[in-house]
């Protein structure tokens, strides 16, 4: 009985350990993803923020200084170009790790139902092997209460057997006795019909010898 309920219980632990393979470890790993992408638009915003700092800073020293030097006028202007390249990009790779933050939410949140589906068939599998289990013992003490009869029913066959031999012993020796006392009474018998002929023959005698 601590065998199987050992046997049941490994049973029992690879089975989580093979869902927990199969539905937590790429939960997980989502998650992870999840998390550093929630890290790389935090990142990206406060590059966006100090781009467009710099841009404002560029565009107000252009604003007052753009009646000077046309050299210095050029340069800055290619700064602000560039930094708006830089902000465009920034912006448009933000947008996309939103919609991969938003996808990644959703198969979150997919996977969350998934996980409680399977948690719903694992408690039905886990109730319907506790059932089967508390069958099992129920049926293995039946089992042994059926062998239990059957040992006290050999044992008690076996003493039948014992005393039918023991009558059959006593009963072939009061036949033989009966056998004696009837062997015993014919010879009796015997004796009796021959003493009672001889009285018949003795007294016909008598008879005899007092008619004449």
């Amino acid at each position: 009985m601590a065998n199987d309920d050992q046997e049941w219980r490994l049973s029992l632990m690879r089975r989580l350990g093979e869902r927990d393979r199969r539905e937590v470890t790429p939960f997980k790993e989502i998650i992870l993803q999840n998390n550093r992408l929630l890290d790389n638009v935090t990142q990206l915003k406060a590059d966006n923020l100090k781009i467009s700092v710099e841009n404002e800073q560029l565009r107000a020293a252009f604003a007052t200084g753009g009646k000077g030097n046309g050299k210095d006028s050029n340069a800055a202007q290619i700064a602000i170009a560039a930094l708006e390249k830089k902000l465009l990009a920034q912006q448009e790779e933000l947008t996309d790790l939103h919609k991969r933050k938003g996808e990644n939410s959703q198969m979150i949140v997919d996977l969350n139902l998934k996980v409680e589906k399977q948690q719903l068939i694992i408690k039905e599998k886990e109730s319907c092997l506790a059932e089967q289990k508390t069958a099992n013992n129920i049926l293995k003490a039946e089992v042994q209460m059926l062998k239990s009869s059957l040992e006290e029913l050999k044992k008690l066959n076996n003493t039948l057997l014992d005393e039918h031999t023991a009558l059959q012993l006593a009963f072939s020796a009061l036949e033989d006795k009966l056998r004696g006392v009837q062997e015993e009474n014919r010879c009796l018998l015997e004796r009796l019909m021959r003493y009672k002929s001889k009285d018949a023959d003795k007294l016909n005698e008598e008879n005899e010898s007092f008619l004449r």
